[in-house]
């Protein structure tokens, strides 16, 4: 294949995916793309471009192309369902050597888990830095299976 990917962008990208947007990768020039879910859909659903306003004609391109290339140009990053930072929540509660902070953190991801209430708990328990290296690494492991599993080089 093409170029390589920076695997630091390609983590950044997965860290910040939505359901609002879908990020690629070029694979012929490494680069990152992201793409608004809707204007994927008019794409797919071959909305005409007039319908598209002219703030969405480039975006509503790329994702022209993305349509009709099937995945061998831009090939689609994991979805926030695939990576399970929920998941990821709990796996990080374990490494903690302090019962009560593993206490406290277990019982704000029992259930629902609520990002945004884990986030300032770990920040509150003075184990935000803890949380922030384990979240890249797990982040960095997906990124690197994926760059793989795809056959794109990275560094």
């Amino acid at each position: 294949m093409g170029n390589t990917v920076n695997v630091n962008k390609l983590i950044d990208a997965l860290g910040f995916s939505s359901e609002e947007s879908r990020e690629f990768v070029d694979v012929n020039t490494g680069e990152i793309v992201s793409v608004f879910s809707t204007t994927l859909r008019k794409s797919e659903y071959d909305t005409p471009h007039n319908e598209v306003t002219v703030s969405e004609q480039e975006e509503r391109k790329l994702a022209d192309t993305i349509v009709a290339d099937g995945s061998d140009t831009y090939v689609p990053l994991p979805e926030q369902y695939e990576i399970n930072e929920a998941n990821m929540m709990k796996d990080f509660i374990s490494t903690l050597d302090d019962k009560m902070k593993q206490d406290v953190l277990a019982r704000a991801v029992h259930g629902n888990v609520e990002f945004r209430r884990f986030k300032d708990l770990v920040i509150d328990l003075d184990v935000a830095e803890q949380w922030n290296d384990f979240r890249h690494e797990r982040y960095r492991t997906v990124a690197v299976a994926w760059c793989e599993r795809n056959g794109i080089a990275y560094q």
